[in-house]
């Protein structure tokens, strides 16, 4: 996915206004995936969080997108506890069921078209809407999102 153009963001349902990464394009974009509510999961949609208050006012837009296969609800209540206003999407599910020699085991669309190995894991794009990185950890994605707001926007 690093060094391509970014798919679409496809969601079955979005807590918020939906985000249509076409209408981002000036703007580094950081799209943080999750699978829940576990521990790691909770502190990265803090971190989250607290970067977007930070950097959204300098043209920096967040969406967390939560897996396919998870429930969406844990993750919402999360942010709704920040009072964080990224908007939340869930991952489309898989068109194709994918079977591991277990059960069966859907990626999302949006997952899979950006190639995300694990949860949680984090996607920073730049304002040209080419992915920069992929699965960036999360102490490093404000230093990342820093240097790439420096960066020239081509025409």
């Amino acid at each position: 996915a690093e060094g391509k153009q970014a798919p679409a963001l496809k969601a079955q349902s979005w807590v918020g206004m939906p985000v249509m990464l076409e209408r981002m394009k000036g703007s580094v974009v950081v799209v943080h995936f999750t699978a829940g509510d576990g521990s790691l999961a909770k502190q990265q949609i803090e971190a989250i969080a607290a970067m977007n208050k930070e950097l959204a006012s300098q043209g920096v837009g967040f969406v967390v997108m939560c897996d396919a296969n998870a429930a969406i609800k844990p993750v919402q209540d999360a942010l709704a506890a920040l009072k964080s206003d990224v908007p939340l999407g869930h991952d489309m599910p898989a068109e194709q069921q994918e079977t591991d020699g277990k059960k069966p085991k859907a990626q999302g669309q949006t997952a899979k078209s950006l190639g995300v190995r694990f949860y949680p894991t984090t996607f920073v794009i730049d304002r040209n809407g080419v992915v920069r990185a992929a699965g960036i950890k999360i102490d490093r994605t404000k230093e990342l999102v820093e240097k790439l707001l420096a960066e020239e926007v081509k025409p």
